[in-house]
């Protein structure tokens, strides 16, 4: 089995998406031999099907800044659909697809949600700022704000902290996101709270209750909060749900929520690790030191812990 570091993972059946390589790779949910889906430049993230199963949806860096881009699930060229920075976030319930960007907003942080429709002119939702967004069936939604990778700010309680609101529907159709009023109120949660799912009666989260972030979840109510795993290290991410299997990423490890405890996915992957590729970097940004050779045909330089001995082009 190839060893591989897994991010961003999707469920949708009997399949997993994930992440690894920086390309999207798709593998049986019980675990086998994955099939590489993108072969971008960039280093694609949140891979998702569609409800029906026949749209790929990620975001990429292959052209620059990070876009949304689709493709046929069954494989078929890739069509960049956003053209203002954005990330992918999934499938609101008519189809559309969701993305998160902060184009018109004062801050680059401040990413708020909206529609891509057949038209892919994206119609903003009136929820303001958010990180992460998860509906359950009856149609209330988890909203989370602030913070995304909660292995960076563990332990922080400050203003900036990641906080979770839910939104229940006021009349409407509740699929109408656009036109369904929503009362909204902060869950109360004793720690921080990231990248939202929603599945088997409940919102699942990433939190922050000790000395890593683990798997937590509430129920539709935002009550009857629960930590579900305790595995520390680098703590958990990424938690995906299509509404009956729940996976995550632990230290780059899939895994898969039983009722027994977590449980590894083995996943066998025909891919060169991203980090073991050589990468150049731009000595500029880290010289630490400089001394010229006595004879003046060299330097000597101190960057990044490693010394470098450059020639002169034309002499002293």
């Amino acid at each position: 089995m190839t060893e591989s570091w897994v991010r961003f993972p999707s469920v949708h059946g009997a399949r997993v998406l994930f992440v690894t390589a920086d390309d999207v790779f798709v593998a049986p949910l019980a675990g086998g031999a994955a099939r590489r889906l993108t072969s971008g430049a960039g280093a694609a993230a949140r891979p998702r099907l569609s409800p029906d199963g026949t749209r790929l949806t990620w975001d990429s860096t292959a052209e620059g800044a990070r876009e949304v881009w689709e493709a046929a699930a069954d494989g078929g060229p890739a069509r960049r659909v956003t053209w203002g920075g954005a990330t992918n976030l999934c499938f609101a319930p008519r189809g559309d697809l969701l993305i998160a960007s902060a184009v018109g907003q004062p801050f680059a942080r401040a990413t708020i949600a909206a529609t891509l429709g057949p038209d892919r002119v994206p119609r903003p939702l009136p929820f303001g700022p958010l990180a992460g967004l998860a509906r359950s069936p009856s149609g209330r939604l988890l909203l989370c704000r602030h913070a995304t990778a909660l292995s960076t700010w563990r332990g922080y309680r400050g203003g900036r902290m990641g906080v979770a609101w839910l939104g229940v529907p006021r009349g409407g159709d509740d699929d109408d996101w656009h036109g369904t009023p929503f009362a909204w109120e902060k869950v109360q949660l004793p720690f921080a709270a990231a990248h939202p799912t929603g599945g088997a009666g409940r919102f699942w989260f990433v939190g922050d209750p000790g000395d890593a972030p683990e798997l937590c979840s509430v129920d539709e109510t935002g009550q009857d909060l629960r930590v579900h795993t305790r595995l520390g290290g680098t703590g958990v991410r990424h938690p995906a749900s299509d509404g009956v299997s729940l996976v995550f990423v632990h230290e780059g490890r899939l895994l898969r929520s039983t009722a027994a405890g977590p449980v590894a996915v083995p996943l066998e992957v025909a891919a060169q690790r991203a980090d073991r590729q050589r990468r150049p970097f731009p000595v500029a940004r880290f010289v630490e030191e400089v001394d010229l050779h006595p004879d003046g045909h060299s330097l000597l330089i101190g960057a990044r812990g490693r010394l470098h001995a450059l020639g002169f082009w034309e002499g002293p």
